[in-house]
Order: structure tokens, then C-alpha cells, then sequence
């Protein structure tokens, strides 16, 4: 080869490494990735990021989860906590993560398949909802509440939408059909409250105590609460108040196919199922997002709240991540300015996840 060909090629090469790697937010930012004094948690141990960060894009990271606001960041790679950080929430208390609610919520019904209490995803929500058993409603099931294609409608109405109401299952129930069960994906809490009233049929038990004595107490998870409306119905779509510590406590479980501490928790073939696709457009499985490339290679999935609530988890990669943020307003706009929509893909970049 030429030496004007050899420069023209490595130029190239060059070039394509740079287009590879995106320009920092924070160029030279070098943040800490731990607050000082901060206890050390024997569920997670803490380690210094290896050589599977890129160290640059870490630190981009931490001082976008800062300028975002963030009041938790948690990375956990391998097993041991790499960065902890809780910038405004110096006392690390746990916050309402929205609809990774939604996310807690689907481990209780692989538990309970196992248990024998429930047949399969496929029973008829008219099973629990016996007003439903005529009419179109009586073709749901709970695979369709599951992966947001009940085709039921949504109020999201600020004055009268689900969170103002004192008997949010009462509203859920009454729910009219606009699309046929299982044709079209639409995100509806609405029909994830009727959840609610399913788990505490079916377990005997709501959620809260089901979840709590079978899997939070396990995991070593204590100070947590779940909102619930004026009838008693536990707020199944995004009332969980947890810390981000616990909240990647709960992702390494999921990383680890439902086991703690050599005791399976969550059925194995319950955590597959429920985060690989079971609808493509977009990547979801039950109750879990999936995180997938262009071709339809599932390489993640993550739970994911207003606000930017973030729980995401790599299994290949053995790398979960928490983001949360509490908020003051609360609004759209305040959504759409610190959601945070690029967190995966920052994380991913940072963390070389393929």
C-alpha cells in the first residue's frame, strides 16, 4: 500500500472512531462518583469502575445526572455499586417512581402462576370483573392489561383522570372499549389499576403485603411504602415510594433470573418472559420496556416512570442502573426539561454495552 493510501486509510479509521464516540456534555468534568461519608451497603459492595466504562463518558454521565437535577443515580456492574450518588436527596430517602410501579407489579403474577393460584396470562379479566363477561370487554385478558392492548380507553385528564379519583379500580372497571383487545398498543394506567383488584382476588392479599413478604423483605428492602386511593385499592400504577439503592437491590435480583441470596424469588421463567418482547412495536414485554436494536435484538429492559424515573437493566452486560427525580412542579414541562429521555443511551455508551 502506498503511503498516500496508507494516510488516507487510517484517516478514515480515524474519523470513524470519532464519529463513534459522541461529543461530551461536560467536557473535563471530572465528578465524584460516591458522596463522601456514605454508608456501605453489604447487599451491594462498592468497586472503582473497571475497564468496561469508558471513563470520560462515566463522568459525563454523573455531571448530566446532576444538571438534570437528579435526586439518585446508583450504576451497579458485576454485583458492586460503581457510582452512588444522591446530589439534592442527601439523605437518600426513597421517592414515588411512577410507573416503574407497573414494572414491581408483573413479578407478583409469575409468582403467582408458580404458586398455582393462577391458571396463565390468558384467563378473561371478566374472571375478576364479572360485569365484563358480556359485551365486548368479555374478550380481554390479562396478557392484554399486561402489554397495554386491553384497548380500553384512558382518561388522562388533570381534574378528573385516574389519580383524582377516591375509587381508581371503581373508574377502571368502567372503562370503555375504543380499540379491539389485542391489536394496538397504548400505554393506559387505567387499565393497570384493575391489577390491583386481580393480585388481592387471586393472592388474598393486596400488593403491598404479597410483594413485601415475598420479595422486598428478602432483598432487605424495609423503608418502602405504595400510595392507595380512599376505597383501600393499592395504587397498582405508579404509587411505589422506594429508595434508589433498593430500587437497583430489586434490578440486580432481576439481573440474577429472580434469585437472592441462592433463594429464587421471582420464577426464572417469569423474569425471561416478562422482559423479552411480546409486542414489537414498540419492544415490550409484560409490564417491562425492552430495550432492542433496529433489527428486533432484545439486549436490555428497564422500568420507567414520569419524570424520568429510570430502572434499567443489562443482563450480557451484568450492569443495572437507577435514576430518579422527584420534581417540585410536577408538570409536563418540567417532565420534558429533566426527564431525561437519553439516560439508556448515555449509559450504554459509558458502560459499552453492545
Amino acid at each position: 500500500m502506498s503511503t498516500r493510501l496508507l494516510l488516507c486509510a487510517c484517516a478514515a479509521a480515524v474519523a470513524a472512531a470519532c464519529a463513534s464516540k459522541p461529543p461530551l456534555l461536560h467536557p473535563g468534568a471530572k465528578p465524584p462518583l460516591f458522596e463522601a461519608g456514605a454508608d456501605v451497603d453489604p447487599r451491594l459492595p462498592r468497586a472503582e469502575p473497571g475497564d468496561d466504562f469508558d471513563r470520560a463518558l462515566l463522568d459525563d454521565l454523573v455531571a448530566e445526572a446532576e444538571a438534570k437535577k437528579s435526586d439518585a443515580l446508583v450504576v451497579v456492574s458485576h454485583g458492586a455499586i460503581v457510582v452512588e450518588r444522591n446530589f439534592a436527596n442527601p439523605k437518600a430517602a426513597p421517592l414515588q417512581v411512577g410507573s416503574i410501579t407497573k414494572s414491581v407489579v408483573s413479578l407478583a403474577f409469575g409468582m403467582l402462576i408458580a404458586d398455582g393460584k393462577l391458571k396463565d396470562v390468558d384467563v378473561p379479566m371478566f374472571t375478576w370483573y364479572p360485569e365484563w363477561s358480556e359485551g365486548p370487554r368479555a374478550q380481554i385478558t390479562l396478557r392484554h392489561v399486561l402489554t397495554h392492548t386491553s384497548g380500553l380507553a384512558h382518561n388522562k385528564s388533570v381534574r378528573n383522570g385516574l389519580a383524582q379519583q377516591q375509587d381508581r379500580v371503581r373508574l377502571a372497571r368502567s372503562a370503555s372499549l375504543v380499540t379491539p383487545p389485542g391489536q394496538v398498543f397504548a400505554f393506559s394506567s387505567t387499565a393497570t389499576q384493575l391489577l390491583s383488584g386481580v393480585i388481592e382476588q387471586v393472592a388474598g392479599e393486596s400488593a403491598d403485603v404479597y410483594l413485601g413478604a415475598r420479595v422486598f423483605a428478602p432483598l432487605g428492602i424495609e423503608n418502602v411504602s405504595w400510595g392507595k386511593d380512599f376505597a383501600n385499592n393499592l395504587d397498582a400504577f405508579g404509587g411505589l415510594v422506594i429508595s434508589a439503592r433498593d430500587l437497583a437491590v430489586l434490578g440486580q435480583m432481576m439481573l440474577q433470573s429472580g434469585r437472592w441470596n441462592g433463594k429464587q424469588l421471582v420464577p426464572e421463567a417469569w423474569v425471561k418472559q416478562s422482559t423479552s418482547p411480546e409486542i414489537t412495536d414498540p419492544p415490550y414485554g409484560f409490564l417491562w420496556w425492552v430495550r432492542a436494536t433496529k433489527s428486533g435484538r432484545a439486549f436490555g429492559y428497564y422500568a420507567n416512570g414520569y419524570l424520568g424515573q429510570w430502572l434499567v437493566v443489562y443482563p450480557d452486560r451484568q450492569l443495572v442502573a437507577v435514576r430518579l427525580f422527584k420534581g417540585t412542579r410536577r408538570d409536563e414541562e418540567e417532565d420534558r426539561q429533566f426527564g431525561w429521555n437519553e439516560f439508556p443511551v448515555m449509559l450504554e455508551r459509558a458502560a459499552l454495552v453492545k
